[in-house]
């Protein structure tokens, strides 16, 4: 496959097991463009797979991704008659142009040493949570706020930093516990945040609106009513019908 290099740092690549984050545009070779990560507001981010990660032909991608460096842009052409299908492409369209530009690299060892920080981390959220769920529930407490839709918080730190305006993207570090305290989900345990755009109906209604309500950098516990949740369905086998939720949730960015 083509590729031209458009910009070149000369920097550090990306080494096994490293996560990159890149941005991309994909348009056909007559300029139509098909999609932008600039217009949805979010990076993508996929890890460089290591040696002994059984491949049945080469990667094009991988391959470009490994040249690259921080603040490095490319562009790579891939024909047509190369690619499985023709799903969603024009029908006059004879190749289709990738534009990538590498944002970040993080390494393995970065990766390990944030997963570790950040279980040590949800332990102890999860322990102080689990203590919250019944004064969340009551609502009584003078340090417990409501919103008008139902969702009861406690502020622990607020940030200092912007509220989200919807569609921007947010990254989030969270833990979320049904009210007896089993935890179903955290990002802690995955040692990395989650990111979205807010306020789009990409994570649940409560979600929402307190990722829009709350500043960047502040912490808080919510308590989320089911209606604001996963409804009278709830999702199995996680979470049962008609579950109220509690999130511990950081606003990092």
């Amino acid at each position: 496959m083509e590729y031209v290099h458009v910009v070149s740092n000369n920097g550090p690549k990306p080494a096994e097991e490293d996560k990159i984050s890149f941005h991309m545009t994909i348009k056909t070779d007559t300029d139509s463009l098909l999609t932008s990560t600039y217009m949805m507001g979010q990076e993508q981010q996929t890890m460089i797979p290591p040696a002994s990660y059984p491949m049945t032909k080469p990667d094009p991608f991988l391959e470009v991704f490994k040249k690259m460096s921080v603040g490095d842009s490319l562009i790579l052409t891939i024909p047509v008659d190369s690619m499985p299908s023709r799903n969603g492409i024009p029908e006059k369209a004879k190749a289709i142009v990738y534009g990538f530009k590498m944002t970040k690299i993080t390494s393995k060892a970065e990766i390990e040493a944030n997963k570790a920080k950040y279980q040590a981390e949800g332990a102890k959220v999860l322990e102080q949570s689990t203590g919250l769920v019944s004064k969340l529930e009551a609502g009584s407490d003078p340090s417990v706020l409501k919103t008008a839709s139902g969702i009861k918080y406690v502020v622990h730190s607020e940030g200092k930093g912007p509220k989200a305006n919807m569609g921007e993207t947010v990254k989030v570090m969270y833990s979320g516990i049904l009210k007896d305290g089993k935890e179903f989900d955290s990002s802690f345990k995955r040692g990395e945040p989650i990111q979205f755009p807010a306020g789009v109906g990409q994570v649940i209604k409560g979600w929402d609106e307190m990722i829009t309500t709350l500043p960047k950098g502040s912490k808080a516990t919510i308590f989320v009513p089911y209606a604001l949740a996963y409804g009278e369905a709830g999702s199995p086998p996680m979470i049962p019908a008609k579950s109220d939720l509690v999130f511990y949730i950081e606003i990092i960015e």
